[in-house]
């Protein structure tokens, strides 16, 4: 993807050209924002992916939150915004993932909240209690 922000405009142009984007396709690109800084672009791009997301875009993008000025204040931001279109279980692996306690705890709360009934979602906490 043109990496290491040689030419976010080149990689984004040949995402562009792809006709058919997988969630891997989509993680680089999202990646590749976030490594450059470009946090908001990143954003907007995981808020437009016609695939569903993995735990992998939510790496990408907590990680990109996570190293910005009042980085864990968006970072819960975008996790309550994850919770509600359903997201929490992969959101809580990612939170984890960069040891964002607080994040983490918000949606591990939202996720029991959600489904209650799911066993996945004890099993998921039970990995980080």
């Amino acid at each position: 993807m043109y990496g290491k922000c040689v030419s976010v405009s080149h990689a984004r142009k040949l995402f562009d050209e792809i006709p058919k984007r997988n969630a891997v396709v989509w993680n680089a690109m999202i990646s590749h924002y976030t490594h450059c800084g470009k946090i908001r672009e990143a954003v907007d791009l995981y808020e437009a992916m016609d695939v569903m997301p993995n735990e992998s875009s939510f790496n990408a993008i907590i990680k990109g939150l996570v190293g910005t000025e009042d980085g864990s204040s968006k970072a819960i931001g975008f996790c309550r915004k994850m919770i509600e279109g359903h997201g929490g279980g992969a959101l809580l692996g990612a939170c984890m993932n960069y040891g964002e306690v607080e994040p983490a705890e918000i949606a591990a709360k939202e996720l029991l909240k959600i489904e209650p009934e799911n066993p996945a979602s004890y099993v998921l906490l039970g990995r980080y209690i």
